[in-house]
């Protein structure tokens, strides 16, 4: 036995080193990670109790060590998104309530993205993450030309009508134009891709009422003396 071993590398010729190769059946996410999970636990008890040196290593702990690494830097991608656009939009706000009330507004599809993934039972991997910084980055554009377009008036209830009226059917239109365009992915054959689409699509609808509704309610407090 121990002769078949050494030819098949499973022991050292000294008998310094032994490896076992354990095939893992095709089940749940949750259930490999949780059996991955023992696996390190007890090779970390010989460790201990034996004093030798183990390597958890193999296909499936490298692919989860790998998406746990990627949602890593996406989230950080996320609040690095957040940062720069927190500063760009100093640059086009008067006040404060306005700067706080411009990140709500941008942040409300993100929340129903994310909702909507829960709610549909998406388990949260790379592709999920993803789907934050995106319909963030996608949000935010509309909310750049609403509030140019309203500094660029009297800043008066007026004003904010006008502008409205000029950006806000253009906004409409970009805003359903993504939507649909990434609903389309929701028939993608592939899990993640579909995943991503159908979310990303309901942040682009959602961006569309949140700044046509929410956006305004910030900004009408400076002027209610106009009303």
């Amino acid at each position: 036995g121990g002769l078949a071993m050494r030819r098949a590398e499973r022991f050292g010729e000294k008998g310094e080193w032994a490896r076992w190769t354990l095939r893992l059946p095709s089940v749940g996410s949750e259930s490999v990670l949780a059996t991955v999970e023992a696996i390190r636990t007890r090779a970390t008890s010989l460790e201990e109790s034996l004093g030798l040196e183990t390597i958890v290593t193999g296909t499936m702990p490298l692919m989860l060590n790998m998406q746990d690494d990627l949602i890593g830097t996406l989230v950080r991608s996320l609040s690095l998104t957040l940062l720069a656009t927190f500063l760009f939009f100093l640059l086009v706000t008067r006040s404060w309530r306005q700067r706080v009330g411009v990140m709500v507004v941008n942040l409300v599809p993100v929340a129903c993205s994310m909702m909507a993934g829960y709610a549909l039972g998406f388990e949260l991997d790379a592709a999920s993450v993803m789907v934050a910084a995106v319909v963030l980055s996608l949000a935010v554009d509309n909310t750049f030309h609403l509030l140019h377009a309203f500094h660029k008036t009297e800043s008066t209830l007026e004003g904010m009508r006008t502008s409205f009226r000029r950006v806000g059917p253009p906004a409409a239109i970009s805003a359903c134009a993504l939507a649909v365009g990434f609903a389309s992915l929701a028939f993608s054959g592939f899990t993640p891709t579909a995943r991503f689409g159908l979310l990303t699509a309901i942040g682009a609808a959602a961006s569309l009422p949140a700044d046509l509704i929410l956006l305004p309610a910030f900004l009408l407090p400076s002027f209610r003396d106009d009303v």
